[in-house]
């Protein structure tokens, strides 16, 4: 539970989410595809491999 917060906070600051812009760049949604696409598949490649072993 707590890495998804460390995980969603770097994704944030990494892509200067804290100064507001009304047009986002590259960064800002490249990091929000991260978050929504690949971090989800990796924690279920994760928890499938630990339910396999």
């Amino acid at each position: 539970m707590i890495i998804n917060f460390v995980i969603i906070g770097l994704v944030f600051t990494s892509t200067d989410w804290m100064n507001y812009d009304p047009n986002p760049g590259v960064n800002v949604i490249i990091g929000l595809r991260i978050l929504m696409g690949i971090y989800p598949a990796i924690v279920l490649v994760l928890s499938l491999i630990g339910l396999y072993f």
